[in-house]
């Protein structure tokens, strides 16, 4: 009798025991669970938000999203290089934006409020000034200007200015480009 009392103990200790590891094991792991959910929930909520955010800014001129205080020397030569190629004559262009008296204020105020240091500053200060006056007598030595700053081949130099009638016909038969 005693042999089976302790047997019977030890049997009920052995599933009692392992009652109580399945109890642990299920409550760790589900609390585990219910973190990594937390986690998970979190994650997609900041997802979502940045997702809102990338909506809620505003397009700009160009059709682009990039904003005035984020504006490099890079933006400002390639703004400045495709718009002059609806004025200028040069056998390669590639690239083109209408000059707009909206484009060229907004690259003016971005002048004032990018936060990058600019190296061509005076430079693109200097275009678009006169560009904003509607003197376009010197845009084929700017078009060469930022084209040559950029480090691009001669290929594509401006040689001289579009009549009236040129312009309007690329104007015309050019497609503008669109931002990425």
């Amino acid at each position: 009798m005693r042999k089976t009392l302790k047997i019977f103990t030890l049997t009920s200790l052995g599933i009692a025991s392992a009652i109580g590891i399945t109890v642990s094991i299920y409550s760790i792991g589900s609390s585990a669970i219910t973190s990594a959910d937390s986690i998970d929930e979190k994650q997609v909520q900041q997802v979502k938000n940045n997702a809102n955010s990338d909506e809620e800014k505003e397009e700009n001129p160009f059709g682009g999203y990039i904003q005035q205080k984020d504006l490099s020397d890079k933006n400002f030569n390639d703004y400045i290089h495709y718009m002059s190629h609806q004025k200028v004559d040069a056998d390669n262009k590639w690239g083109f934006y209408q000059i707009t008296d909206e484009r060229v204020n907004w690259l003016l105020e971005g002048l004032d409020k990018t936060l990058v240091n600019l190296e061509g500053e005076a430079e693109f200060r200097n275009i678009l000034e006169r560009w904003k006056e509607n003197d376009f007598s010197e845009i084929d030595k700017e078009h060469n200007l930022v084209y040559e700053s950029r480090g691009e081949p001669t290929t594509g130099k401006a040689t001289g200015i579009l009549s009236e009638a040129e312009e309007m016909e690329y104007i015309q038969n050019t497609k503008e480009i669109t931002e990425e």
